[in-house]
């Protein structure tokens, strides 16, 4: 599992510098992060996801991936929070209530015959 979680997070740093490859540099620093932070590499790109695509920072060349540490807190929280939107709403469509509407008919007295007893 790390190593698709590898393959995608090289992938995604790829697309976003537009370059082929990472640097020494920028798998040097996801290297520190996952030994010193104890961050995960799925965590990581969605860091630099939230940092670029949600956050709408632009993409510097030489800048590398020293963002990770300041905000990686701050898009956990904001991924968790999607999620749980996510699955609320989920959870709302399975337990969708059905409202049933009763209509009780009345009876018309308009053809009851009035009987008087005094006369039976």
């Amino acid at each position: 599992m790390e190593a698709e979680h590898r393959k995608e997070l090289i992938k995604y740093i790829c697309e976003l510098y537009k370059i082929d490859a990472p640097t020494g540099m920028m798998l040097k620093q996801i290297k520190e992060f996952q030994e010193e932070y104890k961050y995960k590499l799925k965590g990581i790109k969605l860091t630099l996801r939230y940092f670029h695509e949600t956050l709408g920072n632009p993409v510097r060349e030489g800048d590398g991936l020293g963002i990770v540490p300041f905000i990686y807190e701050e898009a956990k929280a904001d991924y968790l929070q999607k999620k749980a939107i996510e699955e609320s709403v989920e959870e709302a469509k399975k337990h969708k209530q059905k409202e049933s509407i009763v209509i009780i008919k009345k009876q018309n007295r308009k053809n009851i015959k009035i009987v008087d007893i005094s006369t039976l």
